[in-house]
C-alpha cells in the first residue's frame, strides 16, 4: 500500500542521511587522530548502546550489560595502547560522533523500525538510491555554478581501486551491521564488533608469528571477559513474577 511506501520512506530518508553523516566523520577522523584512539574511540557504542536504549526505547539496561560493556572498552584501550600522539580535538570528537551515530543507528533499527514493511535490505537500498540521488543533484549543481571547485575535488579524490573499495567496505559494514542488529539486538551486535580486537591478535600470532604485548594480551582478555560477563548474565532465567495474594476465607 501507498503508506507503507511513505512510511518507508519517512524512515529511510532521516537513516540516510544519519548514516552519510557517520560516515563522512569518520573517515574524517582518519588523519585526525592515531589508529589506537579511533579503534578506542570507535569501540565506544558498548557503552553508548544500552544507554540509547534506555533513551529511545525506555529499556533499563541490566547492571551486568553495563558490567560488560565497560570492561569490553577498557580492553580495547589496554589492546590498541592508545595514547595522545597524532591526536587532534577534532578528530577524536568526529571519531565518538561517528560511532554514536552509528549507535543510534542500530538501536532504532531493532527498536523503532517495522520489520514487517521495512526490511534491512530494503532500506539499505532506500538509503543507497537516496545518496545516488543527492550526490548527482551536487555534482550537477557544481557543475553549473562551480566547475573549477568540482574539477579540484575531482582531482582530490583517491585512486578508483580506494574508491570501490572503500564503498564496498561501507556497503558491507551497513549490511553486516543491521543484519546482526536485526538477528542478536544492538548491543550483542557491539559486543561481538569488539572481540574482532582479540581476533585480529590471534589472526597475528598465528599466520605471521607476531607477538603481541602484555599490555595488549589483557586488553584482549579483557574483552573477551567483557562478552562473557553479559553472555552469562543472559543465560540467566528471569526471576518469576510474585503470585498473586490468595482471597482471605470468609
Amino acid at each position: 500500500p501507498q503508506s507503507l511506501h511513505l512510511a518507508g520512506l519517512a524512515f529511510a530518508v532521516p537513516f540516510a542521511a544519519l548514516v552519510a553523516t557517520v560516515h563522512v566523520a569518520w573517515y574524517a577522523s582518519f588523519h585526525l587522530t592515531n589508529v589506537a584512539t579511533n579503534t578506542l574511540l570507535w569501540n565506544t557504542d558498548t557503552i553508548t548502546t544500552p544507554l540509547l536504549v534506555a533513551l529511545i526505547a525506555r529499556e533499563h539496561p541490566a547492571c551486568a550489560t553495563m558490567l560488560g560493556g565497560l570492561v569490553g572498552l577498557l580492553g580495547a584501550g589496554l589492546a590498541v595502547g592508545a595514547s595522545e600522539a597524532g591526536d587532534t580535538l577534532l578528530g577524536c570528537g568526529l571519531c565518538f560522533s561517528a560511532s554514536l551515530g552509528f549507535a543510534v543507528n542500530a538501536v532504532l533499527v531493532e527498536k523503532v523500525r517495522d520489520p514487517e514493511f521495512l526490511s534491512v535490505p530494503r532500506l539499505l537500498a532506500l538509503e543507497g538510491i537516496l545518496a545516488a540521488g543527492v550526490c548527482t543533484v551536487a555534482a550537477a549543481v557544481a557543475a553549473a555554478f562551480a566547475p573549477g571547485a568540482l574539477m579540484e575535488w575531482v582531482a582530490l579524490l583517491p585512486p578508483l581501486q580506494w574508491v570501490c573499495f572503500l564503498g564496498l567496505n561501507s556497503l558491507l559494514l551497513n549490511v553486516g551491521w543491521l543484519t546482526c542488529t536485526e538477528m542478536a539486538g544492538s548491543f550483542w551486535t557491539a559486543m561481538v564488533a569488539c572481540l574482532t580486537i582479540p581476533l585480529t591478535m590471534a589472526l597475528d600470532l598465528v599466520l605471521v608469528g607476531k607477538m603481541p604485548s602484555p599490555f595488549a594480551a589483557a586488553g584482549a582478555s579483557l574483552v573477551v571477559l567483557g562478552f562473557l560477563v553479559v553472555t552469562v548474565a543472559s543465560q540467566r532465567p528471569a526471576p518469576p513474577p510474585p503470585s498473586a495474594p490468595s482471597p482471605r476465607s470468609s
